[in-house]
Formats: structure tokens, C-alpha cells, sequence
């Protein structure tokens, strides 16, 4: 943790450094340590949630360079500052697409479906910038989403009972 933001490592300050980082650990790795530390069986959803936490860990990061653009050109270097605001937003479209096909591919399950159509309406928020209005629809699709989670959860606990 200390490598991302303190010196003299400081991996948000080094483009490219600062997305694989923030990509490989703030998401996905608390899921993989916690399926290494139960000594699970990996199946293939296990690989594609692992995706997903990357692209979306991945994206985060992304959109929120993007939002701090100005910002960062003069306090920073980050992968947007280095590449540009056109290469970064491509990149946030490409990713975009890829979970798009994912879906379509039905590589991710349909089931998981609603969780990212809730999360639709923070990333448009996103784009437009900051505010308690995108506070407020971050909470109710945050909301939203566990609850569905939750009803997942619940559904295959009944049905293995």
C-alpha cells in the first residue's frame, strides 16, 4: 500500500505502473487472497470474476484520471497526463466493450447482469464530474447491488439446503 502513494517508490506518479497497480490490487486482490485462504476449489467463475475486478478496478482508476486530468497536469504524472485524455477515454470505451462482449459471449453469467446495469448510472455520473447528486446514486446503486448479491447468496444457500 505504501509503495502506491509514498515515496520514494510512489507508483501513482509512474504511468502505467499506477493502472497495472491499482488494476492487479485494490479489487482483485482481496478476492484472490480470500479464495487462496479458504483453500477453494477455482472454478471458472472464480477466473472471471477475477476479470471483471480487474476491468473494473482497471476502469475506476481510469475514469477518475480522467475526471482529475487538469489537476494532475500540473501536480502529477499519471498514465492520462503521459498518454492523454483521447487514449485514456479509448481505452475507458474499449474496456467498456469487452464486458459488453463478455455479456453477449456469455462469458460472464447473465445472472450477474443487473449488478453492472446498476452501475451504469455512477459511471455516467463519473464522466460529468463530482457532486452530492453522483454521491447519491453511487449509494443507491451500491444499495442495489448488494441487495441483489445478497438475493444471489440467499437463492443458492435454500437450493443446496
Amino acid at each position: 500500500m505504501w509503495a502506491y502513494s509514498a515515496p520514494p517508490v510512489r507508483l501513482k506518479s509512474r504511468p502505467g505502473l499506477d493502472l497495472v497497480t491499482h488494476a492487479l490490487f485494490v479489487q482483485t486482490f482481496p478476492y484472490v487472497l480470500c479464495v487462496i485462504l479458504i483453500d477453494a476449489t477455482w472454478t471458472t467463475l472464480d477466473y472471471v470474476l477475477i476479470s471483471i475486478n480487474v476491468f473494473a478496478s482497471l476502469s475506476g482508476q481510469l475514469a477518475q484520471q480522467v475526471r482529475d486530468f487538469d489537476v494532475d497536469l500540473s501536480t502529477d504524472r499519471t498514465f492520462t497526463t503521459t498518454v492523454g485524455l483521447r487514449v485514456a477515454r479509448t481505452t475507458l470505451q474499449i474496456i467498456r466493450v469487452l464486458v459488453v462482449v463478455g455479456f453477449a459471449m456469455e462469458i460472464i453469467p447473465w445472472y450477474l447482469a443487473p449488478i453492472a446495469i446498476a452501475f451504469v448510472p455512477v459511471l455516467l455520473r463519473r464522466l460529468q464530474g463530482s457532486g452530492e447528486r453522483r454521491r447519491v446514486v453511487m449509494y443507491y446503486c451500491t444499495g442495489f447491488a448488494l441487495v441483489y448479491a445478497a438475493g444471489l447468496v440467499g437463492v443458492r444457500f435454500i437450493t443446496t439446503l
